[in-house]
């Protein structure tokens, strides 16, 4: 398995392609049954496996979906928890425009404001 990390953007689609196709052969699903069951065209999946153009995000919800995988993006990117100590934790709406201070391994001599 690649480390995803020193892909381009490219590649990591092209790396979830290959697993989808793995996924749906290990399941023994063809195409047009994916296609059928995702509410998809068979065109649809098929160019999605054939990297002919980038693939939608609802196009690859719904093939997750029907291969019963949506859950495991709770992996990918878990929901940050709200501080429970913070009275006037909330969700945010937007992100700050200040820039977030650097993880602790980042810092180097010299960059202390």
């Amino acid at each position: 398995m690649p480390d995803l990390r020193s892909l381009t953007d490219d590649q990591v689609i092209d790396e979830l392609r290959h697993r989808v196709r793995r996924a749906r052969i290990a399941r023994n699903l063809p195409q047009a049954e994916l296609a059928r069951q995702a509410g998809l065209s068979y065109h649809t999946v098929n160019r999605f496996e054939a990297d002919q153009g980038a693939p939608s995000l609802a196009t690859f919800v719904a093939i997750l979906r029907v291969l019963g995988a949506v859950d495991d993006l709770d992996a990918v990117l878990p929901v940050p928890p709200l501080d429970p100590l913070d009275p006037k934790a909330h969700e945010r709406q937007r992100a700050s425009k200040r820039t977030p201070p650097a993880a602790a391994g980042d810092w180097r001599w010299g960059d202390e404001e």
